[in-house]
C-alpha cells in the first residue's frame, strides 16, 4: 500500500507542482534594466535650527557624496560579482573619484503600496567607459547573461514557531525583507508565492548532511519544474533579545550541496538583512568564480597553441635544467609544456602558448649560447642547437 501511495504522489508530483508553483515571486522587477543605474533612498531629513529657529536641510552635498560612493561600490560588485574588489587597488581607484564615472542622476518617489513614503536617487554611470577601462585593466565582467536563476526558500524560527517566507508573508513582513541587496547587485531569484499550496515535504530547510537522501528528489522536481538553476536554503533563528542565527544551504539541479554557510552575530553582525546580505555576497561568488573558471578554460582553448621545440646536441642535463627553467619563467607566453622524446642528443618539447608563433621565436632566438639551425612556421616548428661550450655557461671569473 505505502509503494502504491509512493508511485502516485512520484507520478503527480509534475503536474502537482505546475499548478502550486505557477506563482512565482521574482526580487528582479526589471531584470533587463540598465545594468549601469544604481538606485538609492536619498530621504534629506536632518535639520539643524538656524538662529532664526527656521528648519533648514544640511548636509545634503555630503548626503550625496556618500550616496555616489555607495552607488560606486553596489556597481563594482555588481560587475564583477566579487566584493574583494572594493579593497584591491582597482576597486579603491573607482571608489576615490566616482565622480568621473558619473552620466547622469535623477530623483524619483519611493512609493510602497500606492502611498509617496520617500525619495530615491538614481545614479547613471558610463557603461561603455566602465566596460572599456576594465578590459584595459584585464578586470573580468561578469555578463547579467550568465547569472543563473535562484529559487529561495528562506524559513524564520521564533521559538516553536517556523514561518515560511514566501512572497505572501513578505508583504507583511518588512523587517524580514531580502530581496533588495540581490536586486541590487543583479543576482537573479525567485521565491514561492505560496507556501501552503506547496507539499508538506516540498518547502526545503537547510538539513544535516545525514538527512540529505530524503529531501534530494524534492529539491530536483522543484528546480526541473520551476526551470531554476539552483536552490538556495536557509533557515534564520531569533532569539528572544531579536538577534539572529542564519544557516543556509545552496543546491544544485541533482540536490546536491553545493555551498553552505553559518552566519551569525559574530561573523554577520545578527542583524537579519546584514545576515542575509553576507549570505547572498557569497552565493553570488561562488556563481561568479564559476564563470570565470569557464572562462579561463575556453580562453586556454582557443588561445593557446602547440609549437615544437627541439634541441640538439644535447650532451648533459644541465642545458635542460635551464631551457626549462626559461619556459617556466614566461606564464604569459607558455602555458604549459613537456618533453616528449629524447635520444641521440635531441631532445623534444611539445609547448602550449598563448602568444603567436612569431613572438616565441622572436624570444627563443635570444637565447644565449645556442645557435637556432631550424624553423617552420606553418608546422609550428623551431630547431635549436646548443653551442659546444654549452649553454649558460659561465664565462670565467664571473660571479
Amino acid at each position: 500500500m505505502r509503494s502504491f501511495q509512493r508511485l502516485m504522489q512520484i507520478l503527480f508530483l509534475p503536474l502537482f507542482l505546475s499548478i502550486s508553483l505557477g506563482a512565482l515571486a521574482n526580487s528582479n522587477e526589471n531584470p533587463k534594466g540598465d545594468f549601469f543605474t544604481i538606485t538609492l533612498p536619498y530621504d534629506v531629513d536632518v535639520y539643524e535650527p538656524s538662529q532664526d529657529a527656521s528648519p533648514l536641510p544640511i548636509q545634503t552635498e555630503e548626503l550625496f557624496e556618500q550616496s555616489l560612493q555607495k552607488a560606486m561600490a553596489i556597481l563594482l560588485v555588481r560587475m564583477t560579482g566579487q566584493k574583494k574588489i572594493l579593497h584591491s587597488r582597482v576597486g579603491k581607484k573607482y571608489l576615490s573619484n566616482p565622480r568621473i564615472w558619473l552620466k547622469t542622476y535623477d530623483f524619483s518617489p519611493r512609493v510602497q503600496e500606492g502611498v509617496v513614503v520617500g525619495q530615491n536617487i538614481l545614479f547613471s554611470f558610463l557603461g561603455d567607459k566602465l566596460q572599456k577601462e576594465f578590459r584595459n585593466r584585464f578586470v573580468p565582467i561578469w555578463p547579467a547573461s550568465e547569472r543563473p536563476n535562484t529559487l529561495v526558500m528562506g524559513s524564520l524560527v521564533h521559538g516553536k514557531t517556523l514561518i515560511k517566507l514566501d512572497g505572501n508573508e513578505m508583504q507583511y513582513r518588512l523587517d524580514l525583507a531580502f530581496r533588495e541587496y540581490p536586486q541590487q547587485i543583479k543576482l537573479p531569484i525567485t521565491i514561492p508565492e505560496f507556501a501552503d499550496r506547496l507539499p508538506a515535504n516540498q518547502w526545503i530547510l537547510p538539513v544535516e548532511s545525514s538527512e540529505m537522501l530524503k529531501i534530494i528528489p524534492s529539491i530536483q522536481s522543484l528546480l526541473a519544474q520551476t526551470k531554476q538553476a539552483y536552490l538556495l536554503s536557509f533557515k534564520a533563528i531569533m532569539n528572544d533579545a531579536y538577534q539572529y542565527e542564519l544557516n543556509w544551504v545552496l543546491y544544485n539541479q541533482k540536490g546536491e550541496p553545493v555551498l553552505t554557510g553559518v552566519q551569525t552575530r559574530e561573523t554577520g553582525g545578527g542583524n537579519f538583512s546584514d545576515l542575509t546580505n553576507e549570505m547572498f555576497d557569497q552565493v553570488m561568488t561562488f556563481y561568479a568564480q564559476i564563470y570565470l573558471q569557464a572562462l579561463h578554460r575556453h580562453k586556454t582553448e582557443t588561445d593557446t597553441q602547440v609549437m615544437s621545440l627541439t634541441v640538439h646536441n644535447v650532451q648533459d642535463p644541465q642545458p635542460l635544467l635551464e631551457i626549462e627553467r626559461l619556459l617556466k619563467s614566461q606564464p604569459a607566453m607558455i602555458d604549459s609544456f613537456e618533453l616528449v622524446s629524447m635520444q641521440a642528443g635531441k631532445v623534444q618539447y611539445r609547448m602550449s602558448t598563448l602568444v603567436g608563433y612569431q613572438r616565441i621565436f622572436n624570444w627563443v632566438k635570444k637565447w644565449p649560447k645556442m645557435t637556432l639551425v631550424g624553423s617552420v612556421p606553418e608546422r609550428r616548428k623551431i630547431d635549436v642547437r646548443i653551442d659546444s661550450k654549452g649553454l649558460f655557461e659561465s664565462k670565467e671569473g664571473e660571479q
